[in-house]
């Protein structure tokens, strides 16, 4: 009998990742008494709502994913890839306009809130997640939001 048997399974799993930063699927598995492939997909459910975050690392000489109740940095993420690559610099012109989209909405009186939970609704996340990543995000670019003034 292994230990997720009672309660809610995200709650106990995010408890279970919190506490063991950096396992591994597998060994979440173990600590849990599931079989990896169950274990998979729930993680992949915390991973699609924003509460649980991976990166690729190695554990006895193969990559392996590696779990996190928090975001990682770009360097956790790539370090042995530049953060100014082309792939990096599309993602942070394509951030900008996304945020400066925001910053316009909001500067004519027109509330995305409406827009954003329902596709936050059909994405499985949670808006709070989103918009605490998308400000986390903007604060950690050095760019301003494209068609904005900040």
């Amino acid at each position: 009998m292994g230990i997720m048997d009672d309660g809610s399974d995200a709650e106990m799993l995010l408890r279970l990742i919190s506490g063991n930063d950096r396992i591994s699927i597998y060994d979440l598995s173990q600590l849990a008494g599931w079989t990896y492939g169950r274990m998979q997909q729930k993680v992949t459910r915390l991973i699609e709502a924003g509460q649980v975050y991976w990166i690729y690392g190695q554990e006895n000489g193969r990559t392996v994913k590696l779990l996190s109740a928090h975001p990682f940095s770009p360097e956790e993420i790539s370090p042995n890839k530049s953060t100014t690559s082309p792939e990096c610099d599309t993602i942070r012109v394509a951030f900008r306009h996304l945020y400066g989209v925001f910053k316009e909405l909001k500067d004519n009186g027109l509330d995305p809130t409406d827009g954003l939970i329902s596709y936050c609704e059909k994405q499985g996340l949670e808006p709070k997640n989103l918009v605490d990543l998308l400000d986390r995000a903007n604060a950690e670019t050095s760019q301003p939001a494209i068609g904005g003034d900040s």
